[in-house]
């Protein structure tokens, strides 16, 4: 639990009334902030993790440079085609 949730707590417990909250809504909301902060916890651990950050380099490595497509010389074609008379 970060700081600012630790204090918003700690805000709430003090006074439960003035949020309109009983003591079991209070121990629910604290398990939801737990619950949240660990799964944050483990999904910025798996994106950091060598194993993502191998993917992400083999992947850039992997990803071949678009072919320009070639262009039509228009004044070429121009005077390629044979003029009519």
């Amino acid at each position: 639990m970060s700081v600012a949730q630790q204090e918003t707590v700690t805000i709430v417990e003090t006074n439960p009334h003035k949020f309109k909250l009983d003591a079991g809504e209070i121990y629910k909301r604290k398990q939801f902030i737990a619950l949240a902060s660990a799964k944050l916890k483990e999904v910025t651990d798996d994106v950091n993790s060598s194993t993502t950050k191998g993917k992400l380099d083999r992947d850039k490595r992997d990803v071949k440079p678009k072919k320009k497509k070639k262009s039509f010389n228009f004044f070429l074609f121009m005077f390629l085609i044979p003029r009519r008379s």
